[in-house]
């Protein structure tokens, strides 16, 4: 949409920043990060790959089970799941596993209008802090592109103007855009708003409860 080259390469890096870590700005603390969740995933896939011969219990994880065919396993507080998508295996983490977002409704018809996009925007308020910063961390590994799981462009905004983030609302959704809003209600709740969707919670954790509900769903796991 760009006119110029120059802006266009700007946009993309832009883009891709916001969707690795929703815009961290310290390279130094990036790079910790990426080192300690490489650690993480390697535990997790010789976890996969040693369960057949020994017993979760043995194997320093916190607490496992089976959930509509998937195995969970809790490490230090996340929980891990591994998924095949045309034969290539990924490991998928969450703060909630399964059976702790039972409870929350999702929409009919969500699934169908993340999943058919061509583009998606997970907007949170003006100042999250790190805790809803977890929910649309968690949602835009899945959706994104980064992981190449559902493998939509996905970047992350806000609901008015704060920082870098671009700013998309409920008004900026359909004709091919997703948007997720992340806020709070009354409620904790994934429901639609015409061509919206919004992820609802009573509080910040509440608001990650929700996301996972809807990480499940885009897996199919629930």
């Amino acid at each position: 949409m760009e006119p110029e080259k120059k802006e266009n390469n700007d946009e993309n890096k832009k883009e891709a920043s916001e969707n690795d870590d929703f815009n961290d700005r310290s390279q130094g603390s990036n790079k910790a990060f990426l080192i300690a969740v490489a650690f993480i995933l390697l535990l997790i896939g010789l976890f996969f790959s040693i369960r057949f011969f020994y017993s979760p219990e043995q194997i320093f994880v916190d607490e496992f089970y089976t959930y509509n065919g998937f195995d969970f396993a809790k490490i230090g507080g996340t929980w891990f799941t591994e998924i095949q998508i045309e034969n290539r295996g990924y490991i998928v983490e969450a703060r909630f596993g399964p059976r702790e977002v039972e409870d929350i409704h999702i929409d009919y018809g969500v699934y169908e209008k993340v999943t058919g996009a061509d583009e998606i925007f997970v907007s949170v308020p003006k100042d999250p802090g790190p805790v809803i910063a977890i929910a649309g961390i968690e949602i835009v590994r899945i959706t994104g592109t980064y992981y190449e799981i559902l493998n939509i462009p996905t970047r992350g905004a806000a609901l008015e103007p704060d920082g870098d983030l671009i700013v998309k609302t409920c008004e900026d959704a359909g004709n091919g855009t997703a948007v997720i809003v992340l806020d709070y209600g009354d409620e904790t709740k994934v429901y639609l708003e015409d061509e919206c969707i919004i992820v609802q919670g009573t509080d910040e954790w509440e608001i990650v409860r929700a996301a996972d509900r809807l990480v499940f769903s885009l897996l199919q796991i629930m």
